[in-house]
């Protein structure tokens, strides 16, 4: 990850995985024991700084999918 460089974060739920992207690479995929199947969920993001002055960060859009079988 670098400074004043544009990335896209996509998450994907295929109903048994969720699947986390960085610019159309998967990077984590979520361990789904006890993963609440009949709850209505909200994804959020954390930004973690590597340094004290980079206190900032500005999200443009998240992509989210859902694929129902």
């Amino acid at each position: 990850i670098f400074d004043d460089t544009f990335y896209v974060y996509e998450i994907l739920f295929d109903g048994a995985t969720v699947d986390f992207y960085v610019d159309g690479t998967v990077i984590t995929r979520l361990a789904v024991t006890n993963f609440p199947d009949y709850e209505y969920l909200t994804p959020s993001f954390e930004y973690l700084a590597g340094a004290a002055g980079a206190d900032t960060v500005t999200i443009d859009w998240i992509r989210c999918f859902q694929i129902q079988a």
